[in-house]
């Protein structure tokens, strides 16, 4: 488990490669080196005055130790930015069920959800469809997850053990593992 300036430096400076489906492995070894860095940087504060030395204790100067990072929100380089999403509801006159269903999905679903879906013309209600459709999409791409990786637990499990929401919104948007949620 990080620190809680490591974990905060973690989130706001996490930013795999767009073609990565899987980026927990990626993640476990950016909390590695973002550990051994931040290590090497106390470590060489405590060497070169970032704390009080020997020769200052005793004087009034404070300890000058810089504050921690503040989080920076990361979008999930495959999720549909919000004007698409309310763009895609409107046009369908989807109902509060169906948009809550499509915002509950994870980034990659949703875009797979924009890409595919399709009412029959003469369908003039398709919320329960859309639904269902949403439903299917997101069966698919979580065999398809669970068959790359046939040990790793359903995506959508992870986030349901973390108190904090936004470390808990951090593991939803990259669709971490529990590997990965415990290392944070």
């Amino acid at each position: 488990s990080l620190t809680p300036e490591v974990q905060q430096q973690v989130m706001a400076e996490f930013s795999p490669p767009a073609h990565l489906s899987d980026v927990n492995d990626r993640l476990i070894n950016f909390c590695v080196r973002v550990e051994r860095s931040h290590a090497e940087q106390v470590e060489g504060e405590h060497e070169q005055g970032g704390v009080i030395q020997q020769s200052e204790i005793g004087s009034s100067r404070p300890c000058t130790v810089p504050p921690p990072p503040s989080p920076v929100p990361r979008v999930h380089p495959e999720a549909p930015d919000e004007m698409a999403l309310a763009e895609f509801c409107e046009r369908w006159k989807l109902n509060e069920d169906a948009v809550a269903k499509l915002h509950d999905l994870n980034p990659v679903m949703q875009r797979r959800v924009l890409a595919e879906w399709e009412a029959p013309s003469y369908m003039t209600k398709v919320d329960g469809r859309f639904i269902l459709f949403c439903v299917q999409i997101a069966k698919e791409v979580q065999a398809q997850q669970r068959s790359w990786h046939d040990d790793a637990p359903p995506l959508v499990s992870a986030a349901a053990d973390v108190d904090d929401p936004v470390l808990a919104e951090f593991v939803e948007t990259w669709l971490l593992n529990e590997r990965s949620v415990q290392k944070l």
